[in-house]
């Protein structure tokens, strides 16, 4: 499997997209693990789907994200990446691509992702899918990462109910 994940990322209004091609998925729940306080509870692995929604940066400047990652007990990885226009950079086009690789859940709950391009959804003249490489925290509420181009940088986005 391939261990980085070319993403370019915007977004605006948001359609629904088509699918992503899902990975073998357990339908068994997450496991988990108690917290120090030893009555709470908290997620060890990354549930089966996921919806995040930031920003990201490259040439083109901030442009908006909008992340599906579906993820398997067998540490495989499929993301939807969704971008596009933000008010403060309102002319950028909208696409999407898939994304392909593996997820490797830490022992407080963070989850580490590596993925690479796989086929284009919608692909605006001039861009290029990217790969990439993210965390998601313990509590899994943001996810950080960063894109693998040069005339890219930094992602940031937070967990959509």
């Amino acid at each position: 499997m391939r261990n980085a994940l070319v993403v370019v990322m915007l977004a605006g209004c948001w359609t629904t997209p088509p699918e992503p091609v899902a990975p073998r998925v357990d339908t068994a729940p997450a496991s988990t693990s108690p917290v120090a306080s030893g009555s709470l509870r908290r997620p060890r692995t990354l549930p089966i789907r996921t919806i995040w929604e930031g920003y990201y940066f490259c040439t083109q400047g901030k442009t908006a994200m909008r992340l599906t990652i579906d993820t398997n007990p067998g540490g495989e990885a499929v993301m939807l990446f969704e971008f596009g226009p933000l008010p403060d950079n309102p002319h950028l086009p909208a696409g999407s691509y898939q994304l392909i690789g593996t997820h490797a859940p830490g022992d407080d709950g963070a989850t580490t992702l590596e993925l690479t391009p796989d086929k284009w959804i919608v692909q605006p003249p001039g861009y290029s899918r990217v790969s990439l490489s993210a965390e998601i925290d313990g509590e899994h509420a943001e996810i950080t990462g960063r894109i693998h181009n040069a005339q890219c940088g930094e992602l940031h986005g937070t967990r959509v109910p």
